[in-house]
């Protein structure tokens, strides 16, 4: 019996080594393959977040050079056309930009729409931006004419040099919540927030109609305090990586501003999907270590039980010399 308990031990102390060895190699490999797949996801998420920022930044600069270019037109600087013959000549471009309508601006913000209506926008800040020299695109905004949702482009109309009014280009507020969904794939998701934190794009559009910031509800729900953090950081006009968590749900946020606008894109993905390739890689490791162990301890149970075999043989022949009984034939194996 006390040799077979040898066996026994042995059994247990080598069992016990390979699982102990297999535990650390599992885990370094766990924690190796998981810092390496999330450094590879932060530099994606960044790469995204910046590549999709620059789709952004050209759409509108191409929309704004385009607008610029009509401003330019000596029949809209001068005054040989009236006011709605070069409205009329306007629908042209409107139709061909898929603008809702356009509208031409004196100074003090009067404007005229080609569709006929008349509004003051000496307000919006579009107006003031151009009326100071430099084309801007808004934010969504309200329209003063149908209160819906738009986006405005404006451009100053110059002649020698003097600002003599403003060229705006209205279209669908809702174009840049398109824009990001089309960006989207998978798990990802894109939106876009301005200076002041509060979105402009996403693909729940009802968030871009109450204009919702998170500086400002995270005073309601503290749970918000990490995404507000992250979009703090965006407004800086930083680009970088982050993780934050919500309503039970961590996700990892690359983010990035986009040039020649006061907008800042950013790109979130599920942290448990972007994490999924390692969880089973874990699955596997343990299922393998386990098989590998039974392997390993049977393998042992057999080896032991081959070296105190001819221990315990030798035992009993012991046994029998201690009683004085020298008779008895030795085996020579």
């Amino acid at each position: 019996m006390r040799f077979k308990s040898i066996s026994t031990k042995i059994s247990l102390l080598f069992g016990i080594l390979m699982a102990v060895m297999c535990l650390g190699l599992g885990m370094v490999a766990y924690f190796t393959s998981s810092n390496a797949l999330k450094e590879s996801n932060d530099s994606s998420l960044i790469e995204i977040a910046h590549a999709n920022a620059e789709v952004i930044a050209q759409r509108m600069e191409v929309q704004l050079n385009a607008l610029e270019a009509v401003a330019e037109n000596q029949w809209l600087k001068e005054d040989e056309l009236t006011l709605d013959q070069k409205l009329e000549l306007l629908k042209a471009e409107e139709q061909r930009s898929g603008h809702y309508y356009m509208l031409i601006a004196d100074p003090q913000g009067n404007a005229k729409l080609t569709n006929g209506q008349t509004i003051n926008i000496a307000d919006r800040d579009y107006f003031l931006q151009a009326l100071s020299g430099k084309s801007a695109v808004s934010d969504p905004l309200f329209s003063k004419a149908d209160n819906s949702l738009v986006l405005a482009l404006a451009a100053p109309i110059k002649e020698d040099g003097k600002i003599k009014g403003v060229l705006a280009a209205i279209r669908d507020g809702n174009e840049l919540s398109d824009t990001v969904i089309a960006m989207q794939f998978g798990s990802r998701e894109v939106y876009m927030i301005n200076k002041e934190g509060t979105t402009v794009a996403n693909k729940d559009k009802s968030l871009v109609v109450q204009m919702r910031n998170e500086q400002e509800e995270v005073k309601n729900d503290p749970e918000l305090k990490e995404i507000a953090a992250l979009e703090k950081q965006m407004t800086e006009g930083k680009q970088g990586v982050g993780e934050y968590s919500y309503k039970g749900v961590t996700k990892y946020m690359g983010f990035s501003p986009v040039e020649g606008t006061n907008w800042f894109l950013a790109v979130t993905a599920p942290k448990s999907i972007v994490m999924a390739k390692v969880t089973d890689l874990f699955k596997s490791m343990v299922i393998f270590s386990i098989v590998f162990l039974i392997l390993g301890i049977v393998i042992t149970i057999l080896i032991s039980r081959r070296t105190t075999k001819p221990m315990k043989d030798v035992a009993q022949q012991l046994e029998v010399v201690a009683t004085g009984d020298f008779t008895q034939e030795v085996p020579a194996k």
